[in-house]
């Protein structure tokens, strides 16, 4: 299993890789430009809302789809797809209708509507990733996002050459398209006949909407930051949101290094060690995990302080972005990296929350980070502009670590009451 880990690690982290040098080297060759936060403006709500449901897909299907049989589970996928297209084209039809409603607008809806078909691509990609993993075939789940970030990457350079941002959105649609069409490709699906099955499909899939909503709200703490972004980053200026959107990207590559993997096979382990051990064995093996990744998030603030800033200041230097601006691009990311260990962290103990059937810690907890995270983002980045975002994101993700490893103590006190 380590093994399978650290192959799932590398894959990932070079997931994460091509997509950090994506967006760095658009910074160092277009700025932080108004076209740029245009762009991010128009993707924060359908990548953020295709973030959401693919994290609920992510924590609910595998572990149901492992029980069933590999009949029943091309039914379920099929099913999903089915719903998944259906949304899509419903997003679509929003999209161009308020493209003929605002036609002033045109650049901004067309970025949406691209942005839609993304997320619809994006949702697809994450149905056949849940099977992936229901059939233990783990490394497929790290193959299709570094095919997407392939295609991000070639997306960049085509802007960077063209001096045009919406190749960045064309290059993430062909990626999205290849991953798809890999993953396809590499799971055994027989869909043949299964059109008369959709009422078995509906049925298997019955029992997991007890949980569906507070596994949403659970997710709300990892996928609503870019759209919270684009809404705090309106007075603060151009580029702002550049600014944030590759500080996260520089976060969700740290957090893929120091993760190794835990919270990808996390369904599994969780489970297995429940079985054999009990609930004692599994808030044991949580809190080593929790402290390891915390430990390597703090490193990675040392490595950061020490050369990091250094060598990234070095990487993206050039006279497309302003000192300036590079200064406090490189301030945001070393103080979001502060939280980056308990960021890391969180969706490993949410997966350990589910094994226990507890789902309301990570409900309250999904819900909070949000809300904490606006409400001192928008107290703070009055005086201290994006910085201010920063000193928030990590505070609110400290804040939730500390108190799921509370609630975690607080059921193992239960148990051993009991």
């Amino acid at each position: 299993m380590m093994l399978t880990r650290i192959l799932l690690t590398v894959v990932t982290a070079g997931a994460s890789l091509a997509s950090f040098a994506a967006y760095a080297l658009l910074l160092r060759y277009l700025g932080a430009s108004a076209d740029l936060d245009q762009l991010f403006y128009a993707g924060s709500l359908p990548v953020a809302v295709s973030g959401m449901l693919a994290g609920v897909l992510a924590y609910l299907l595998p572990p149901r789809l492992t029980r069933l049989s590999y009949r029943h589970q091309d039914t379920v996928t099929r099913a999903l797809s089915l719903l998944v297209a259906g949304a899509t084209a419903i997003a679509l039809a929003v999209g161009l209708a308020s493209l003929a409603a605002q036609p002033a607008q045109c650049r901004f809806w067309l970025l949406w509507i691209g942005f839609a078909l993304f997320a619809g691509l994006s949702l697809l990609v994450s149905v056949l990733s849940c099977l992936a993993q229901a059939r233990g075939d783990y490394i497929a789940t790290g193959w299709a996002p570094l095919a997407m970030s392939g295609g991000l990457f070639t997306g960049a350079m085509v802007a960077i050459t063209t001096r045009q941002v919406w190749w960045l959105l064309l290059g993430q649609l062909a990626g999205g398209f290849v991953a798809l069409q890999w993953l396809a490709w590499r799971l055994p699906l027989n869909w043949r006949g299964l059109s008369g099955q959709r009422r078995q499909a509906l049925a298997a899939l019955r029992s997991l909407r007890a949980s569906a909503l507070p596994i949403t709200l659970g997710t709300a703490a990892f996928t609503l930051f870019q759209p919270l972004d684009a809404w705090l980053c309106r007075p603060l200026g151009e580029g702002s949101l550049t600014t944030m959107s590759f500080a996260q990207r520089v976060l969700v590559a740290v957090s893929t290094v120091i993760s190794l993997g835990a919270y990808v096979i996390a369904a599994k382990t969780s489970r297995d060690t429940l079985r054999t051990g009990g609930v004692g064995a599994l808030l044991c093996q949580a809190n080593r995990e929790a402290m390891r990744l915390v430990s390597a998030g703090l490193l990675a603030v040392v490595a950061y302080v020490i050369g990091g800033r250094w060598v990234l200041g070095l990487l993206l230097e050039s006279s497309s972005l302003h000192s300036a601006d590079l200064d406090r691009l490189l301030d945001t990311i070393g103080w979001m990296l502060v939280g980056v260990g308990p960021m890391a962290a969180m969706p490993y103990l949410c997966r350990v929350f589910y094994s226990m059937k507890s789902y309301v810690v990570p409900a309250a907890l999904g819900t909070a980070v949000p809300v904490g995270y606006v409400t001192l983002g928008w107290l703070l980045s009055r005086p201290l502009d994006v910085k201010g975002l920063a000193f928030s994101y990590s505070i609110v993700w400290w804040l939730t670590f500390a108190t799921a490893l509370l609630s975690l103590r607080k059921i193992d006190r239960l148990q051993s009451t009991h």
